[in-house]
This record gives structure tokens, C-alpha cells and sequence, in this order.
């Protein structure tokens, strides 16, 4: 898969998750999600909701390095 399909995945993804949200009871349970995070944007936020809605830690790359922890890509 190249970048290409990587990008056109993630944005159906996104789109996807927008839709979601704008449905009834979605905005409440999207301010919920985002209220558990550090101030990600609305964008990420999606992404995030969309991936794992059961998330309970979320950090970037370099910050989970610095925990010595070792992140892999697994593809859904």
C-alpha cells in the first residue's frame, strides 16, 4: 500500500467519523472522548475516536519513546 492508499484511507476514515459525530447524542459523546486527552485537535481528535474510542492513554511518538516504550504501525 503506498502513501496514496494510506492518505485515501485515512481521509474516508475521517470523513467517516464526521458523519458519526454529527448524528444525534455523537457531539456529547465526542466531548466526553475529547475531555480524557490533551488538547489534540478536533482533527486528531476524530482520528483518535475513530481508531480506539476505548483509549485511555495517548501520546505522540517521542513522547512514548521517552517512557521507553516502542510503538509498531498495525494497519486495520
Amino acid at each position: 500500500m503506498d502513501k496514496t492508499d494510506k492518505t485515501a484511507i485515512a481521509f474516508d476514515r475521517l470523513a467517516a467519523g464526521l458523519q458519526e459525530l454529527l448524528t444525534a447524542g455523537k457531539w456529547l459523546d465526542y466531548l466526553k472522548f475529547q475531555a480524557r486527552f490533551h488538547s489534540y485537535s478536533f482533527t486528531n481528535s476524530i482520528l483518535l475516536q475513530a481508531q480506539m474510542p476505548t483509549a485511555t492513554q495517548v501520546a505522540g511518538f517521542h513522547a512514548w519513546k521517552k517512557l521507553g516504550r516502542s510503538l509498531t504501525y498495525s494497519p486495520s
